[in-house]
């Protein structure tokens, strides 16, 4: 395919010449049939046009031996339940409900944040069935806020050779009454995400890791 050269087309095409759209909905058939006709005949008189339409042919020609496979049924399968979660994260049972940590402390400095530096920033953690939860939330302007986040992952998770083998990513969305708002998936567990310029009337992060998946009620009005 790449050693099919590009067509020269000049830069100032002609009142009424073809573009290169309009050759390829000419040469697969889909202009109508007058419309069609003004083509063939500009293209029977002008020789940049019928390079460019020999192009397309050979283009046409060098994909046609280019079959697309399709996937093995064990990489289909992976790869549409992963697009489920992301799109679509409510789906689906097995949810467990996180624990709020009511201690009213600081994130642990193992989770990884930089300093805000800002006294409005309210700090969210949360006991799950994976590990803690944490969230810090600054507040952006008139009712939106940044979250960022991550999961320190219980030391069964760390140690499991299964478990660093099969689950791969965290996924994690931001609800608010049951609709969609922001959703991110960290290629790791152990990545900070970040959800930015949230509502603030987002009331629940829905997280999944494998199997796992965790709601933790939040309240980012910062009341």
């Amino acid at each position: 395919m790449n050693d099919l050269p590009m067509p020269r087309m000049s830069g100032a095409r002609r009142p009424g010449k073809p573009s290169m759209a309009t050759l390829l909905d000419w040469v697969e058939g889909r202009l109508p049939e007058d419309t069609a006709e003004q083509v063939a005949t500009a293209v029977e008189f002008d020789p940049e046009l019928r390079e460019t339409v020999e192009w397309i042919h050979a283009f046409h020609a060098a994909a046609a031996q280019m079959p697309l496979e399709a996937p093995p049924p064990e990489v289909s399968a992976s790869l549409h339940a992963a697009f489920e979660r992301f799109t679509n994260p409510g789906a689906g049972g097995g949810w467990s409900e996180a624990s709020p940590d009511t201690s009213e402390t600081e994130l642990p400095h193992a989770a990884g944040f930089r300093s805000a530096g800002r006294r409005d920033t309210t700090h969210l953690i949360f006991h799950t069935a994976i590990g803690d939860l944490l969230l810090r939330v600054s507040p952006t302007g008139a009712g939106t806020v940044d979250v960022d986040g991550r999961v320190l992952l219980l030391r069964s998770w760390v140690d499991s050779p299964v478990a660093g083998m099969t689950v791969g990513g965290l996924e994690v969305a931001a609800m608010a009454d049951g609709v969609l708002h922001a959703a991110v998936r960290c290629e790791s567990a152990r990545e900070t995400f970040e959800l930015r310029g949230l509502p603030v009337d987002v009331d629940e992060i829905w997280v999944t890791y494998g199997d796992e998946r965790v709601r933790a009620a939040v309240n980012l009005r910062g009341e």
